[in-house]
């Protein structure tokens, strides 16, 4: 929709909030990745706008469902999807897929903030030398253990 100068014509504030909604919309129906977002959009929408300005509605619409919840709400579903992992372990440790129980545990850790990515700090000149860092990337096998008899007691009762 251009204009006589070549101008777009501005979209007033109530379809831009229509727009940020229905993006909202379509990232709680998981739609997450970008490039998944972009596809959707165009193809069922003739917004005739720019992938940066569809960029703008995407990150309008995770700010609204972000200050959707409330910090109890948060709570809420941190314990949901901590049951969640926790299911995920015990089948897993049934039919002994350790690896996938593995990869549940440190879901679970960084769930609860125990796990954290490792950052480099040093410079372009070598000038800055980073912290040592506690590997968390393998659990113990005594950790492993643990859950393990943890699952078992669970199935038992």
């Amino acid at each position: 929709m251009a204009n006589k100068e070549g101008q777009r014509n501005r979209v007033d504030d109530s379809e831009i909030n229509n727009r940020v909604f229905y993006i909202s919309k379509l990232i709680l129906q998981g739609y997450s990745k970008r490039s998944f977002l972009l596809e959707k959009i165009t193809s069922d929408n003739n917004w005739n706008v720019s992938e940066r300005q569809i960029d703008n509605y995407i990150k309008k619409a995770k700010d609204l469902i972000k200050n959707s919840y409330t910090k109890e709400d948060l709570v809420i579903e941190k314990d949901i999807a901590l049951n969640r992992l926790e299911a995920l372990f015990s089948m897993n440790m049934k039919i002994q897929d350790y690896r996938e129980a593995r990869n549940v545990t440190m879901d679970r850790m960084k769930l609860l903030g125990e796990l954290h990515d490792k950052v480099d700090h040093t410079s372009s000149d070598g000038s800055m030398s980073p912290k040592e860092s506690i590997d968390y990337s393998k659990v113990s096998s005594e950790t492993l253990k643990k859950f393990r008899e943890e699952a078992e007691n669970e199935d038992k009762s």
